[in-house]
């Protein structure tokens, strides 16, 4: 009764839970196609079933509606020009975590971020006040980062002297914190982001390869909205295109790379958060607007607070109000693939089995945009075709 029975069903969310609540650290995070994994030193594995209960792969939430309860919806974007620019979607979750910080409402963040020391450029980061600078200088390094982060990792080592905390993550990670709840003494501000399913890193390997660049850094979006895929060297010397029709874009909508433990989960917009962000793919959003704007999703009092707090300050501003069909609009798709019938699907089956060989047997090193828009097509056909 460990984890592993998770993982070896295919159904591990690499949210790194588990690795912070084991209680006699038996668990590794092992890298492997792309993921980490969690792994159990069986010689100092208690048998306590703490990673299984704390796993949101084994423990399925209540459903309300297609996107959660909630207080409010906005659209709004960063005061800061800079930070709405470099930032993935009008930068209002950096403007929120610079806000916390600065007004001592939390002691430390905890989110996704470029990490040149590891395997696959990103880590969990615990930011304090002293080090919040970096959002803003950085911003680029925090902002999506597509690989599948195991953020939770970063709740083991949580020091004393933090007693309130923000963690920024995806609906998995935020379901595995409403499960265990973190230290008793630590008062946890849960800030969703969407996610359609986490990516491998492979994925980025083997975009540098294509692209001449394999030692060189990658920014996923960032430069304007909807952004700009971006590889860059030391030197300086770079190589971008705009996201939306790029080859990137086309391996990550192509399924091929996404994990498979990220199929049994049906919540998009971080359902159990205090407040989530989405992107907001609206077709006149789409047409005008080059900075970028976050639909935010504010689902407690308490978020609804602090967010008047920064709205106050000047940290953001609001373009708009918003309804709910038309967020739904924005993310039909993923919506009608997580909260429809698709995996019951016959034709899912097929395809999921098809881009599972292309995966495991490296068949994807001999794609081009051309074969990734075929898998592409074929899986928005499948979505198209399924009811809310």
């Amino acid at each position: 009764m460990n984890i592993e029975k998770v993982v070896q069903a295919s159904k591990c969310r690499s949210c790194g839970y588990c690795f912070s609540v084991c209680p006699v650290n038996a668990i590794d995070m092992i890298y492997t196609d792309g993921f980490f994994r969690p792994a159990v030193n069986v010689s100092q594995c208690v048998q306590c079933g703490k990673c299984v209960k704390n796993c949101p792969a084994e423990n399925a939430f209540a459903e309300n509606g297609l996107l959660g309860s909630y207080v409010d919806l906005l659209l709004a974007h960063s005061s800061n020009r800079d930070v709405r620019h470099n930032a993935t979607s009008g930068g209002v979750i950096n403007s929120l975590v610079r806000f916390l910080l600065k007004e001592r409402i939390v002691d430390g963040i905890l989110m996704a971020g470029y990490d040149d020391k590891s395997v696959n450029e990103t880590n969990s980061q615990l930011i304090t006040l002293d080090e919040m600078n970096i959002l803003e200088k950085r911003t680029r390094d925090f902002s999506s980062r597509y690989v599948l982060t195991p953020v939770l990792t970063g709740m083991r080592n949580i020091p004393e002297r933090i007693k309130k905390l923000a963690v920024v993550g995806t609906a998995c990670q935020i379901q595995a914190l409403k499960l265990g709840g973190g230290k008793a003494d630590l008062d946890i501000f849960t800030i969703g982001i969407t996610c359609s399913g986490g990516m491998s890193y492979k994925a980025t390997e083997q975009y540098k390869k294509l692209q001449n660049m394999p030692m060189s850094k990658m920014f996923y979006r960032g430069d304007g909205w909807p952004g700009k895929n971006c590889l860059i060297f030391s030197d300086g010397k770079k190589l971008e295109y705009n996201h939306l029709g790029s080859l990137f874009e086309r391996m990550f909508s192509s399924q091929i790379f996404k994990n498979p433990g990220c199929r049994g989960c049906r919540d998009h917009f971080a359902e159990q958060a205090e407040i989530s962000f989405c992107d907001f793919w609206n077709i006149e959003e789409r047409r005008t607007e080059s900075e970028g704007n976050s639909c935010v999703i504010i689902r407690s009092k308490r978020a609804e607070e602090y967010f008047d707090k920064m709205l106050e300050a000047g940290f953001v501003e609001v373009a708009r109000n918003l309804n709910e069909n038309e967020v739904v609009e924005t993310q039909m798709q993923v919506l009608k693939a997580k909260k429809g019938s698709l995996h019951n699907s016959v034709r899912y089956h097929m395809f999921t089995q098809i881009k599972d060989y292309v995966f495991k047997h490296n068949l994807y090193e001999k794609f081009g945009v051309k074969e990734y828009n075929r898998f592409c097509k074929f899986y928005r056909k499948l979505c198209e075709s399924q009811k809310l």
